[in-house]
């Protein structure tokens, strides 16, 4: 569950760092979102697999 926990503060701060993003950083901060989301996805995933959630 540590892992889930740290997921989710690693895609918060993709979050706020999307929410003031300047222009020239826009992309950078879309990326890292899709990025954080994803691994949020997989975390997901694997702890499912593993039954730690439901």
């Amino acid at each position: 569950m540590d892992e889930f926990l740290e997921v989710m503060d690693q895609l918060k701060q993709a979050q706020q760092n999307f929410n003031y993003a300047d222009l020239e950083h826009i992309d950078i901060a879309i990326y890292q979102l899709k990025a954080a989301e994803e691994l949020l996805a997989a975390t997901i995933k694997e702890l499912k697999e593993k039954r730690e959630i439901i």
